[in-house]
């Protein structure tokens, strides 16, 4: 049995990567199998599933098909990764585009924005 203190430390310390090399998995595979993760006895280590920003439109219709053969369906954490940007502008504006008509990601009201922020 883990000391409380160990358990504290190393609560959701792995974030699941499986998108990305080394094992470079397609999506239905990587979804698949941090929900498989997530019905472990350990599964308080696994804190969130990393996935590109322009990925999230498969993501969402993925985990929708998947998780519903799994008993750890419940609500997950992502981590977004953004594509780099030469200032904070590009950023700013190539993160609005990645998210553009995303029904869960989309900002509430991207016209509120200064038009160089919005997405084209």
């Amino acid at each position: 049995m883990l000391k409380q203190s160990i358990r504290i430390l190393l609560a959701e310390i792995v974030d699941y990567a499986g998108l990305f090399p080394p094992a470079g998995l397609e999506m239905e595979q990587a979804v698949a199998n941090c929900a498989l993760y997530r019905e472990d006895p350990n599964s308080w280590m696994l804190a969130r599933l990393i996935v590109p920003i322009a990925r999230l439109a498969e993501f969402e219709p993925t985990a929708e098909r998947v998780l519903q053969r799994h008993a750890a369906a419940a609500a997950w954490r992502l981590s977004a990764l953004f594509p780099p940007a030469a200032d904070l502008l590009r950023f700013v504006a190539a993160c609005l585009a990645a998210v553009q008509g995303h029904r869960r990601f989309a900002p509430p009201n991207p016209r509120g924005l200064p038009a160089h922020l919005r997405a084209k």
